[in-house]
């Protein structure tokens, strides 16, 4: 005999179903009841139902999810309506499966960079490209200052030519500076504000260099 607790799960669930009464997969359900029943209450209640054929439950690859049988609410469904129900569960499980994929990609973004490299590392790493940076912008500042106007074209061609390098050079070292420091983060007991300080980086908007946007 159920107990009370799980008798009211599955009041709870099959009310909730017959209202929306359109497809929900358990973690739905769990959220959409505001957490009032765990997840396995949740579940038992749901299997309870498909088994004494109050609840539809259908299969997608590993997700399932969940209808209220129509037979309950006195109506069926047309074909056109089922056929809408079963888009709209397509394209949750394709969503479902970009999300998994792209979880999967940042972890194992994250398992190389703290593969490749200990915290120490990164910090030297830092240190090298803050001063690389440093010498760049000084390059920079100096194509910038130069007075082309009197210069042949094939000198201003040039000049431009080893800016855009330059400035080429600046943002992949910066883009790389950025990311070995958030991946140091995830090493250093301290705030990000502490590890800039202990190593000694001085960033471009501390000195006053401004990454041109071309």
């Amino acid at each position: 005999m159920a107990s009370k607790k799980e008798a009211s799960a599955v009041d709870a669930v099959l009310d909730y179903l017959k209202a929306q009464n359109r497809p929900y997969s358990v973690n739905d359900i769990v959220l959409n009841l505001h957490k009032e029943h765990g997840k396995t209450a949740v579940q038992k209640a749901l299997d309870k139902l498909v088994q004494d054929e109050q609840v539809r439950e259908k299969t997608y690859g590993k997700q399932k999810v969940y209808v209220i049988s129509q037979s309950i609410l006195g109506d069926t469904f047309s074909a056109d309506e089922i056929k809408a129900m079963d888009k709209r569960i397509e394209e949750k499980e394709t969503a479902i499966k970009g999300l998994d994929a792209q979880m999967k990609e940042s972890q194992a973004e994250l398992r190389h960079i703290n593969s490749s490299m200990t915290t120490e590392q990164m910090i030297i790493m830092i240190a090298k490209l803050t001063e690389e940076n440093a010498a760049l912008s000084e390059k920079r500042d100096k194509f910038a200052s130069a007075n082309v106007e009197v210069l042949e074209k094939s000198e201003r061609d040039k000049i431009r030519t080893n800016r855009a390098r330059i400035l080429g050079q600046w943002r992949a070292r910066k883009k790389m500076g950025t990311s070995i420091l958030e991946a140091a983060l995830e090493g250093w007991p301290g705030s990000k504000a502490d590890l800039i300080e202990e190593v000694g980086i001085e960033l471009d908007e501390a000195v006053g260099a401004v990454l041109p946007s071309s």
